[in-house]
């Protein structure tokens, strides 16, 4: 009896990490390409943990993550796990393959040295419907090395200006917490009136969002998404990656097949529409 009792009660957990009723899983397919967003009025975010290009078997596959996380049409992309763990922390993924299918990585965050090419792993990468206005990174609270990367962005159909944060939160609850509030922190303190709000990243967080959440602190600021089964790969059960805005979203989706032999995680992708709810 005890077994069932704990089996419901993960279950009962994890039973908010559903699809959005009517989404299809397999990504939409851009109209044009190269970043382009299936709606000319809605800018398409992305992330995906990466996992150093390395699925559940066989070797690191930079060519096939590049051409994978290409096939998802974002206007911002924000990747983790771009870089090696150890040592020098040298790139695994090559900027200028990213660069010839018009998606740029953000200037000036170029890596924690020359070697590198996320902050702390953490990468993002605009199409040319985006342009950044300014941008900054930080290091998070906790034992861990963590970091975040922090960008006005400039979506050149709309006009429409958004602060976007793409961090890889810690494994611990507490810190998790701490981090979130600091994005926040570091969200407020460059946002200027009439930006949006977008947080993208693998938030580690396996708990349906309330004041329980480590996330708290980004739900207290109106930021919302949607909770999808992105981990593990081969059998997604926990919503750890997440894409939030305080602007109208919509859940474009995902597709366990080829992604999964790409990582431990799968990609969400996710349009986000302007201030009028348009797209």
């Amino acid at each position: 009896m005890a077994i069932v009792a704990v089996r419901r009660r993960f279950m009962a957990v994890l039973s908010p990490c559903v699809i959005p009723e009517g989404a299809g899983m397999s990504i939409i397919p851009s109209s044009t390409g190269g970043g382009k967003g299936a709606s000319a009025l809605a800018m398409r975010a992305a992330t995906w943990n990466v996992h150093k290009c390395r699925g559940a078997l066989g070797p690191s596959r930079p060519d096939r993550t590049t051409d994978l996380a290409l096939s998802l049409g974002a206007d911002v992309l924000a990747l983790q796990e771009v870089d090696r763990r150890f040592g020098r922390r040298s790139r695994i993924l090559c900027p200028a393959a990213f660069a010839s299918a018009g998606m740029t990585v953000i200037p000036g965050l170029m890596g924690t040295n020359a070697d590198s090419l996320g902050w702390h792993g953490n990468a993002v990468f605009l199409s040319g419907r985006v342009r950044a206005l300014s941008c900054r990174v930080h290091a998070l609270p906790g034992l861990e090395q963590r970091g975040m990367v922090l960008a006005r962005l400039l979506h050149l159909p709309t006009g429409e200006t958004f602060v976007c944060c793409a961090a890889h939160f810690g494994l611990l609850a507490r810190f998790r917490r701490v981090q979130a509030a600091a994005a926040v922190a570091a969200m407020a303190a460059m946002r200027l009136d009439g930006d949006g709000l977008l947080f993208l990243g693998d938030t580690n967080e396996w708990r349906r969002d309330g004041p329980a959440s480590s996330l708290a602190p980004l739900l207290s600021v109106g930021l919302r998404g949607p909770r999808v089964p992105t981990f593990p790969a081969f059998a997604p059960s926990l919503g750890l990656d997440r894409v939030m805005s305080d602007r109208p979203l919509g859940f474009v989706g995902h597709s366990p097949g080829i992604y999964a032999r790409a990582s431990d995680h799968l990609p969400l992708v996710v349009e986000v529409g302007n201030a009028r709810g348009a797209g």
